[in-house]
């Protein structure tokens, strides 16, 4: 049978810090604070996009809802590549052939709004992520790359097979079948608040579903932590659970207010004024101010579990030449990029993977060099009016792997332009404009990144980036190779560990050869808190949980 997750549970893949004492002694949440109560505000690079973590595929949405929603499996605390049971009882019995997961659930635990938690709300959920209406699957974009919808599902039924057990049937075997268990997209809702927002997939025009627009029946979960309100573009509260069903991880904080601010000059300021608790991001050049004022620390969260790329549309023309695609690599100074952006904190891209991933392959990728840049575009024979190209660049947004949009943009332009394509820039603000444009394919080229959910290569090259969706590349960058499919999933497929090391580094050598999105930085985004914060675990999936965090006394 395929290895299920054991493949990913490698210690090749170490990214978690903690705020006064060790990862292992937090793996399993606890209420030992020293005080308990209080208000904690964390500051975040952007608002979220909508309430729903099924129909979003932004960061914030998926940080704040894993304090909220649960799944039937889970990251460990401040660990990447290791899962635990969470409303599961235990690991799931898997078939010889890997294609049942017999589940047996939690007793005993119940929903936000009072409604049980069981087999059946447990199918209720799949049967709704698996039979998203059309007009609603572009905005499931983890959805659609991992179990997807309807007939090209990789499930073929998920049965009841008592009050708390659960029989999940797969059409073949799926080695990261569990680790998509964990996503914060596939937390169990209750079917009671789902109905009540039209989350039912009765209502297919997504700005009319209460429950991805923050109604009052919104992030309705069994979490920690419960949904109180959000009000856009200024903050979303969430307030402890006192009935939340492990009585060992209550949490110690009244409640916690997230609030999205873009600028980093002003996240220094709220952090040095106290205004702000925890800082998700701050800006590498302000990495000295924060570490020269006995009130603040930096939180490093170890290796790089993101990539930072230049989209491109290779539908577009002249995008779908790979001679220019090829140029644009040579154009740009990634390291340029890194020193004036990233303090330090990156480290150029070689590869479609982060570099501690599992499976990941240094693919000897073009580097600077203007003169290759220009030599390539010569060889096309395309006349300038040809190499005036439309970039887009979001604002209002800082990202782990984006910390200046703005900036960052210019530079690449700089770039672009030395070599001869003249560029039209062109901005829209982050949510929802620009997620949404981007993930429906309306941009040619684009700044854009990606944020690990777990560390294994599927995660980036089949369900973040190039797996097909209904049997089509995705339209994000409509890069159309059957034969890279096909490889993909046959790494995903393979029944050792050997087999998916040689799979998947032949498909990292496809890419590497075609470039269809050109990789820039791997960045390592430090965070900043108040020395008064205690007990937070961090991680470089940016799953951290704040039920284990409590605020010290001045």
């Amino acid at each position: 049978m395929p290895a299920k997750h054991t493949l990913l549970t490698s210690s090749i893949f170490v990214a978690a810090a903690l705020f006064g004492t060790s990862a292992s002694a937090q793996s399993k949440p606890s209420t030992s604070c020293a005080t308990t109560g209080g208000t904690m505000v964390v500051a975040m690079p952007a608002d979220i996009l909508r309430s729903d973590p099924t129909l979003a595929s932004d960061t914030q949405i998926w940080y704040i809802a894993g304090n909220v929603l649960q799944g039937l499996m889970g990251p460990k605390p401040g660990q990447v590549a290791e899962l635990e049971p969470v409303l599961a009882k235990s690991l799931p019995d898997i078939s010889a052939d890997g294609t049942v997961y017999k589940f047996q659930l939690r007793e005993g635990v119940t929903f936000h709004d009072g409604t049980p938690f069981n087999a059946a709300a447990v199918k209720y959920n799949f049967d709704r992520w698996t039979s998203l209406p059309k007009e609603l699957q572009p905005y499931a974009p983890y959805t659609a790359a991992t179990i997807g919808f309807g007939a090209n599902s990789i499930i073929s039924a998920v049965k009841v097979t008592g009050d708390y057990s659960v029989e999940i049937d797969l059409k073949k075997p799926n080695s990261s079948f569990l680790d998509y268990l964990a996503l914060a997209g596939f937390s169990i809702a209750s079917p009671t608040a789902l109905k009540a927002g039209g989350a039912d997939n009765t209502v297919t025009d997504i700005s009319k579903i209460p429950f991805a627009q923050g109604g009052p029946t919104a992030l309705v979960g069994t979490g920690p932590f419960k949904f109180k309100e959000w009000a856009k573009g200024d903050h979303l509260t969430i307030t402890r659970n006192d009935k939340y069903w492990d009585k060992a991880g209550i949490p110690c904080l009244d409640q916690v207010v997230f609030r999205p601010i873009s600028n980093p000059a002003t996240v220094l300021n709220g952090l040095q004024a106290g205004d702000i608790d925890v800082a998700f991001q701050v800006g590498p050049g302000d990495v000295p101010i924060i570490k020269a004022n006995p009130k603040l620390q930096i939180v490093e969260r170890g290796d790089s579990c993101n990539m930072f790329q230049l989209a491109l549309n290779n539908e577009v023309f002249p995008f779908n030449d790979p001679r220019v695609r090829r140029a644009i690599a040579y154009a740009i100074d990634k390291d340029g990029l890194i020193d004036g952006f990233y303090g330090g904190y990156a480290d150029a891209a070689d590869g479609f993977l982060p570099p501690a991933f599992q499976y990941a392959k240094l693919l000897g990728l073009p580097k600077y060099d203007p003169e290759k840049a220009k030599k390539l575009l010569a060889e096309t024979g395309y006349t300038p009016d040809q190499l005036k190209i439309q970039f887009w660049y979001p604002s209002n947004v800082v990202r782990p792997y984006m910390p200046d949009a703005s900036g960052e943009f210019q530079a690449i332009a700089a770039n672009l332009e030395a070599v001869g394509f003249k560029v039209e820039p062109k901005s829209d603000i982050w949510s929802p404009n620009y997620l949404d444009a981007y993930v429906t394919g309306r941009y040619p080229m684009y700044l854009m990144g990606t944020i690990c959910q777990w560390a294994s290569a599927d995660n980036f090259l089949l369900v973040n980036y190039f797996g097909y969706v209904d049997g089509k590349p995705r339209k994000q960058w409509n890069y159309k190779n059957d034969a890279l499919q096909a490889k993909m999933e046959q790494a995903l497929a393979a029944p050792n560990t050997q087999d998916a090391t040689k799979f998947w580094g032949e498909a990292q050598d496809m890419l590497g050869k075609d470039l269809p999105i050109i990789p820039l930085v791997n960045a390592k985004p430090p965070a900043a808190a108040q020395t008064r914060v205690r007990g937070f675990v961090s991680s470089g999936n940016l799953r951290e949980q704040m039920n284990t965090v409590w605020l010290a006394k001045n």
